[in-house]
């Protein structure tokens, strides 16, 4: 896998071997009729649309192809007749075989060397109009959506080295054909690396010393295959070996307990503390300016002095942003190490002499574990309220990480610094993405290497320019801007609107943690522009408490002050699973964005008409969940009450049918999902979103059982079920909705006072699938006509005779049981009529849900 990147200081220098398995040569045709000529024809969707879904997944899920038959024919097919049909002649077959040596002798491989500047030159030509009439846009996009759902087909055991090839060529070949055509409208496929199994990364990135959690995030980030492979090949530096108590959900190796912090040396010395005269760092504060460290250094340790001083407009400082687990704080006492103190010193100078070796003004330090008081009162308060201007103002930032420091920046390429920079501590701590991102978006935030300090602005500039001139590194430079974006170009602003809103912070938030929790809301507060006065010294709105500034109610505070922050408080926060406040009125209300175990949507306003006349953003990597060039629909906002946050969403009611309460054949297993019909005959299978061990913060029932026991039920959900795309996506896929499970408590002047009771999905049944459950549906009503019931009321079908009402089913399923519904059947088991029974025993017994009439699109609910 040549074509793949690797650092310049990878741990192993040896490149993944793909074996050569293929048993006889592509025929040279055309790639999207190869299947036909091999007689492997259920590799092609049915209806020749692509994708809509090819059914080569669930033929080989019921009839696998042996291991070697499979390998054989995929990568003739997609490795070499993908490269035959879009390169053609630049590329021949001999070119990516080659034999090497191994233990168990000559072997032969594919290889990729040259396929990056082949490609190179296959865009130029493009680029220069020298085009192919049958290469269209279209047509390549076409060839890389079924090689894809062919991927996706693989066998369990088949190579994961072969799989990773075919992925990360189809990935290569989607950056190339989107950079040659500058594609607008990405119809590509964009995420290959969901067809490579997490284990691949795993394994190696685990026994190199990675972060359990620190892996979860790569490949929850959904990067591409370059970026992957070069993290696999990467290494962890040995200073980490912190991650022993760490799990998949929690690196715990920077956070800190308090009461067991220990502030280091920087060598093994034992020089005495300075400490900070904290009624001068009072006054200070006091009196509206920052405090300043001037450091001085003596011959020795002790005679190092350091004074505390007023900020002045004409201030020249750094602002030191470091992780507290490196032992730079303090959380007893504002005081440090005079060895760290003269550390500071040094490295402050150093890294502004670089900068400005003229400059001739004095240069000053704030470091919070001198310059915050750690003592709770008034003081404090001031300085975490002055937080941002510190970052703001300050000359510049400058990131103290103890394992970047480990290497030498000089010896990395910016891609390997970056990532680097992406996987180090300080980017996994809560306030240094404040930290990083006020300094960031004017080119004030450096990043301190063993050989010197580097401008994250020059890393991120390096990554645009690969972004324009390397295909081979696009992908991984793409997912390095996405990164470091996260931060550094935060908070923005876009033809002077703002763009920072709340899920831009939550999606900066992501994987970070905390010490003290109450900091979380001080933070969110600054990045959004919040009245951070208020949140540290406001009332309490608990009932319960009648103090004012209580750290435990600063989230609360943060939630009302909410609707003032840039698009306030999305009406989706609903739908966001993990711990909620359980306060009246406040139980909507995420106790933490922290909570990263389970995968959310991201917080977002609705965008529901594109401006024309605003432009295509500039890079459209670097923003991947922006709004640019789209008008927000503030109807989609929430506005908190004293009884819960008011939305408008749509809603449906739910029920389950009226029947008896057993089924005698328990075929199908609905386990604790519910197949619902709507009332113009759509079916869905509706469940708990997540499993309740991961979300058990509303309920840890089924789904089912909520809607056997609770009453006053309804959905609500961002648009209607019926969507006609939706619909129309049904043909080859399962569309997947997510929706919130409520109860009705009241209705007021048309407001609907609810209850939150679990966070659920809902899924469209595929358009064979809506067949199947509709003729059940008809037959159940059959035969309810045709049988007494213990009243002799028809349609009434409480306490049937069981042996008399199986009966029926059998007759009625045998009666109406056409090829279609057979077919279908049996595509799902091998006993077809069975199976057809079952699903109209459900319906007779009342085993499904009713979903009634969908509420107005804009209906207000308030939600607790």
């Amino acid at each position: 896998m040549d074509h793949l990147p690797t650092p310049r200081n990878a741990v192993t220098n040896k490149r993944a071997i793909v074996p050569y398995v293929c048993l006889k040569i592509y025929d040279g045709g055309p790639f999207l009729t190869y299947p036909i000529r091999e007689c492997v024809s259920h590799a092609l969707p049915p209806d020749g649309k692509i994708p809509g879904g090819s059914p080569y997944w669930r033929q080989e899920r019921r009839y696998p192809t042996p291991k070697p038959e499979q390998e054989d024919f995929l990568q003739r097919w997609l490795f070499f007749g993908l490269i035959h049909e879009i390169l053609g002649d630049c590329y021949r077959p001999e070119d990516l075989i080659c034999t090497i040596e191994t233990d168990e002798g000559k072997t032969s491989i594919v290889s990729t060397s040259g396929l990056v500047e082949t490609l190179d030159k296959w865009i130029a030509d493009i680029h220069s109009g020298c085009v192919n009439p049958r290469q269209t846009y279209e047509h390549i996009a076409e060839c890389l959506r079924l090689a894809f759902a062919t991927i996706h087909g693989a066998g369990p055991d088949f190579d994961p080295r072969v799989k990773l090839s075919l992925a990360s060529l189809g990935e290569l070949f989607a950056l190339a054909t989107n950079e040659a055509y500058h594609a607008r409208e990405d119809k590509c496929p964009a995420v290959f690396m969901f067809l490579v199994n997490d284990s691949y990364w795993q394994s190696p990135m685990l026994s190199s010393g990675w972060c359990p959690s620190q892996i979860k995030v790569n490949v929850d980030n959904r990067l591409k295959l370059q970026t992957l492979h070069f993290l696999t090949i990467l290494g962890q530096p040995a200073s980490d070996g912190l991650h022993w108590r760490c799990n998949n959900d929690r690196c715990l190796a920077y956070q800190n307990e308090l009461a067991s912090y220990q502030t280091k040396h920087v060598t093994d010395c034992n020089c005495e503390h300075f400490s900070i005269d904290m009624k001068r760092l009072t006054e200070i504060l006091e009196n509206g300016s920052l405090p300043l460290l001037r450091i001085q250094r003596g011959h020795t340790l002790s005679e190092l002095s350091v004074e505390l001083v007023p900020s002045q407009s004409t201030s020249c400082y750094i602002a030191i942003s470091h992780v507290w687990a490196d032992g730079l704080g303090n959380p007893y006492k504002n005081s440090l190490p005079r060895c760290q103190l003269d550390f500071l010193h040094k490295t402050i100078n150093e890294y502004y002499a670089n900068l400005d070796p003229q400059a001739v003004e004095e240069i000053l330090l704030w470091c919070d574990t001198l310059c915050c008081p750690v003592e709770p009162g008034k003081a404090k308060n001031t300085a975490l309220a002055y937080m941002k201007r510190t970052y703001l103002e300050a000359t510049r930032v400058l990131v103290l990480d103890a394992s970047l420091r480990m290497y030498d920046f000089n010896t990395m390429d910016a891609d390997e610094a970056c990532i680097r920079i992406l996987n180090s501590g300080w980017t996994r701590r809560l306030w240094t993405l404040q930290e990083g991102a006020l300094p960031a978006k004017t080119s004030r935030l450096s990043i301190l290497f063993k050989d010197g300090a580097i401008n994250i602005h020059h890393l991120l500039q390096r990554m645009f320019q690969i972004v324009r001139s390397s295909i081979g590194l696009k992908g991984l430079a793409s997912d390095i801007i996405n990164g470091i974006g996260k931060f550094a170009k935060f908070p923005y602003e876009y033809d002077g609107d703002r763009r920072e809103d709340l899920g831009t912070v939550e999606a900066g938030l992501l994987h970070r943690s905390v010490s003290v929790p109450s900091d979380e809301p001080l933070l969110i507060a600054n990045l959004l522009d919040l009245d951070i006065a208020d949140i540290l010294n406001g009332s309490c709105p608990l009932a319960s408490c009648a103090n004012a500034g209580c750290d435990h109610s600063r989230i609360h505070r943060m939630w009302l002050l909410m609707p003032t922050a840039s698009r306030g408080i999305p009406r989706n926060i609903l739908l966001r699973a993990g711990p909620r406040l359980s306060e009246p009125g406040f139980r909507w209300a995420p106790s933490t964005l922290l909570y990263n175990e389970i995968q959310n949507l991201p917080l977002c306003p609705r965008t529901s008409v594109k401006n024309e006349d605003s432009p295509t953003a500039s890079d459209p990597m670097l923003y991947p969940q922006s709004t640019m060039g789209l008008v927000i629909d503030h109807t989609s906002q929430g506005v908190p009450t004293s009884r819960g946050l008011l939305v408008r969403f749509t809603g449906y009611s739910l029920s389950m049918a009226p029947g008896v309460t057993s089924n005698p054949w328990n075929v199908v297993k609905q386990g604790g999902s519910l197949y619902s019909r709507s009332i113009d005959g759509t079916w869905y299978q509706i469940d708990r979103r997540h499993p309740a061990e991961q979300d058990p913060f509303l309920s840890t029932k089924l789904f089912r059982t909520l809607v056997q026991e609770e009453g006053n039920l309804w959905i609500i959900h961002d648009s209607a079920f019926t969507n006609h795309e939706m619909v129309a996506e049904a043909k080859g896929a399962q569309p997947v909705m997510i929706g919130l499970l409520v109860q009705l408590l009241s209705d007021e002047e048309g407001i609907k006072y609810v209850q939150s009771k679990l966070h659920i999905y809902i899924a469209l049944l595929r358009t064979s699938m809506q067949k199947l459950f509709e003729a059940a549906y008809e037959s159940a009503k059959q035969v309810t006509r045709h049988i007494p019931t213990s009243h002799g009321e028809e349609n009434e079908v409480t306490n049937l005779n069981s042996s008399m009402l199986e009966h029926e089913i059998h007759r009625v399923a045998i009666q109406n049981a056409s090829q279609d519904v057979t077919a279908i059947a049996a595509a799902l088991s091998s006993n077809a009529i069975i199976l057809f029974q079952e699903l109209i025993a459900i319906m007779v017994v009342g085993g499904y849900g009713c979903l009634g009439p969908r509420t107005a699109d804009e209906q207000q609910w308030c939600c607790d």
